[in-house]
């Protein structure tokens, strides 16, 4: 791995950490409020969707880890479905969060989650090709 390829994740990392924990909880006071898959105060549909993403995960990653061909696929795209979970449901937790309880403003962190996880796999993706 690149060192600067280390040091823009540290610094994506650091950033993440101050808003969440400065900005968003100590600034503009919005909690976290973390909430299982499957807990009774979440919309059935958004647990729908999570639960397809879930067997998408799964599907995705038997299918890159598999196989005889597989060592021949860069281990960033063989771990790209790892990237792609953690994205949609922070995504749609969000949009949940967002069409549920707009006044709270929690998917704010989910959101910021989504974006940290996106550009986490840019920088791994552009890290391994320089």
């Amino acid at each position: 791995m690149e060192t600067s390829t280390i040091v823009l994740l540290v610094l994506v990392f650091a950033i993440y950490i101050l808003m969440s924990e400065y900005y968003f909880k100590r600034y503009l006071g919005i909690k976290l409020e973390g909430r299982w898959m499957f807990s009774d105060e979440r919309n059935k549909l958004a647990v729908w969707i999570d639960g397809l993403i879930l067997i998408l995960f799964i599907g995705s990653m038997w299918h890159l880890n598999t196989g005889a061909n597989s060592h021949l696929i860069s281990p960033v795209i063989r771990m790209s479905p790892m990237f792609g979970l953690f994205f949609l449901q922070n995504l749609n937790q969000g949009i949940e969060e967002r069409l549920t309880r707009r006044d709270e403003k929690r998917y704010y962190h989910n959101w910021l989650a989504s974006f940290v996880m996106l550009v986490t796999f840019i920088i791994f993706f552009v890290g391994e090709y320089e």
